[in-house]
């Protein structure tokens, strides 16, 4: 199989060859020691080339103006096309911190200009992507944000927080209004040729949701199921990334037309096991490889006993995607995850050896 073969055979809940391997590449220095550069910005051209250096079998890549991906040009701190202000570090790359919020009012809503999913320079990156990625034969996975990360961005969280209690028709509008255009995105990402869709809705902290399953599902269910069924409707499959604790939401969010889950944070207490159990006949399970202790301060045995340990409980009956349970980011030594991912090429060939 090539490696966009496999990495969809899982997706569907199939068995490939072996365990496909997928990961965030969010280090400069990876870049680094894969193809010789240090990018500034996340390229598509890059990416597609770093992924298959390091024997990924797929990239992904965010569909232009994407929020919290730092720009190319942007120094400093910025402004996006959505009115949203960043302050650029090393520690967060390729995006950055929010320091300032467009809407605080709903007087701001009302008067707020959404940007145009339809400008032909948002795809541009994407098209790259999809034509390199195919050329090398890895998956590409666009990525898309929902309703509530968007709010999240376009209103500090304190505020849309308060929000919920104060204007909940204010939260109505901002999800519709989200909602609407991710669904045109993710249809031109989709008729352009992209392999899957994630969909960027973090939900949890490390010790639990962010917002109570009662909230969850009186403002936020309702346009999830929007979103991923007009999503599933174009005829990719559509996962969903939510960091943190979601166990309170996991059996509302696996009702959700989605075809898998990602990053299952080992750190936040999200158990691989548990979930293979309950839902793995559902969902492709994608991650639980810990990037904040085991990538980042384990030694070479720590790293190989929790590669093992993932495909051990997820790998049976397919529908597992080795990857780490956030990212390869620059908290996790270049050296480390070099070593990762040697040893997720030696385990994932052998998973349906036997």
């Amino acid at each position: 199989m090539t490696g966009r073969e496999r990495f969809l055979t899982a997706l569907n809940h199939g068995i490939p060859d072996r365990v496909p391997i997928f990961d965030f590449l969010n280090n400069p220095g990876i870049f680094q020691e894969a193809i010789g550069i240090t990018p500034e910005y996340y390229m598509a051209e890059d990416g597609v080339n770093c992924a298959s250096k390091l024997g990924l079998d797929a990239m992904w890549y965010p569909v232009g103006g994407f929020p919290a991906i730092d720009p190319p040009g942007s120094k400093g701190e910025y402004t996006d096309e959505w009115g949203i202000s960043f302050r650029r570090d090393t520690f967060s790359w390729p995006g950055s911190g929010p320091v300032g919020h467009p809407i605080k009012t709903y007087e701001d809503l009302k008067n707020y200009s959404w940007p145009d999913p339809n400008l032909p320079s948002r795809y541009e990156q994407v098209n790259t992507a999809i034509t390199l990625g195919h050329e090398k034969n890895i998956g590409v996975m666009a990525g898309i944000r929902g309703p509530f990360s968007t709010s999240n961005l376009l209103m500090s969280m304190q505020d849309l927080f308060m929000t919920f209690y104060d204007f909940p028709e204010m939260i109505n509008e901002l999800f519709e209004q989200s909602t609407n255009y991710f669904l045109q995105v993710g249809k031109r990402l989709v008729a352009m040729g992209v392999d899957a869709l994630i969909v960027h809705e973090d939900l949890g902290s490390g010790n639990s949701t962010l917002i109570s399953p009662a909230q969850y599902e009186e403002y936020i269910f309702p346009f999830h199921q929007r979103l991923f069924k007009g999503l599933k409707s174009y005829g990719v499959p559509v996962v969903l990334h939510s960091d943190g604790n979601i166990n309170k939401l996991m059996n509302l969010l696996t009702s959700l037309d989605i075809d898998g889950m990602h990053p299952i944070q080992r750190g936040a207490q999200m158990d691989l096991a548990e979930i293979k159990q309950k839902w793995g006949k559902k969902l492709c399970l994608i991650g639980n490889v810990d990037a904040s202790s085991t990538l980042a301060h384990g030694t070479k045995e720590d790293i190989e006993r929790e590669v093992k340990e993932c495909l051990q409980i997820a790998a049976p009956g397919g529908g597992y995607i080795m990857a780490s349970d956030h990212s390869l980011n620059v908290g996790v030594p270049v050296e480390n995850a070099l070593i990762y991912l040697e040893l997720a090429k030696k385990y994932c060939a052998q998973a349906y050896s036997g």
